[in-house]
């Protein structure tokens, strides 16, 4: 029987609003707890306590059969025994400093501020982020699945007082953050006149991988490490964003791991190749493969 556990977000730092003006603000992963609903094997001793406290005496319970006592120890039963917790990397993972999410789930992170109306979010106008994000940059998107789908058979306002806890948080991994800078006018008083730029980065986990280790395009047409990149200027009551996407170069090609360390990197085309047709080939394709011949050549 596979194990199942849930994962809650123990601390997190809040940052700057993105927009100075806006109450809504993201915040950065700090802590991540994992606890299995189908085993107390994994539980810490105090979880133990508080079981006993309320439970009578389970003969299934790994505490019980080993004749475990809370009191006898400050580790699990997992730990006592030398296995490792199953969660272990991706807790840290998780706790890198690189996934962040938007403070009391007011707003969309996943999505570009023009498609989600940052604004009517803050009057409380928008739809709910739960409902809009986009899939392709929520790092728990599918754990977040069984979840959405109990919260959209609940009636609308048990649904609401659901939301209003903040318990289902869709997270994004990348870069959030903000400064001021300069804007190079004057306010009508004669002192420099401020604006904010901010920048939020979102990696899909479509294709995610590290780098020489994934490359190209899959059969669902998803790129390797796929960034989406959002820069918002801020500045009185203007506010513009910007928007870029970079991803690897959609063929199905590779890296071997020969010659990585030597800067001595190859591309290998893993399909049928463009470089292999003829250049008197009269199709549509003609001017990319002698493009990628080139291309090739000088790896």
């Amino acid at each position: 029987m596979p194990e199942i556990f849930l994962i809650l977000l123990t601390a997190a730092t809040p940052l700057s609003p993105l927009v100075p003006s806006s109450s809504l603000r993201p915040s950065r992963v700090l802590s991540v707890e994992f606890h299995s609903l189908s085993s107390s094997f994994w539980d810490p001793p105090e979880f133990a306590i508080a079981g006993n406290t309320l439970n009578e005496y389970d003969p299934d319970d790994p505490y019980a059969q080993a004749g475990y006592t809370p009191q006898s120890s400050t580790q699990s039963q997992a730990a006592l025994q030398g296995v490792e917790n199953p969660c272990n990397g991706m807790r840290k993972y998780l706790e890198a400093g690189g996934f962040f999410f938007a403070e009391g789930g007011k707003w969309d992170i996943s999505s570009r501020m023009g498609e989600t109306n940052w604004i009517q979010a803050e009057k409380g106008h928008a739809q709910n982020p739960l409902e809009t994000y986009d899939e392709r940059f929520v790092w728990n998107a599918s754990l977040l699945a069984p979840f959405l789908s109990f919260r959209s058979a609940l009636p609308e306002e048990t649904r609401r007082t659901l939301d209003e806890q903040s318990l289902l948080i869709p997270v994004i991994q990348g870069f959030c953050g903000s400064s001021t800078v300069a804007s190079g006018s004057w306010t009508p008083g004669g002192k420099p006149d401020a604006a904010s730029l901010a920048i939020i980065s979102r990696l899909s986990w479509k294709r995610a991988g590290a780098r020489f280790r994934t490359r190209g395009i899959d059969d669902d047409g998803q790129v390797a490490n796929f960034v989406e990149t959002e820069v918002i200027l801020a500045l009185g009551s203007v506010c513009l964003s910007y928007v870029q996407v970079r991803g690897s170069v959609p063929l199905f090609w590779q890296q071997p791991s020969q010659g990585i360390q030597t800067l001595q990197q190859k591309v290998e085309f893993t399909r049928v190749s463009l470089q292999t047709r003829p250049k008197s080939d009269d199709s549509p394709l003609k001017l990319p493969s002698r493009h990628l011949i080139s291309t090739s050549s000088s790896f």
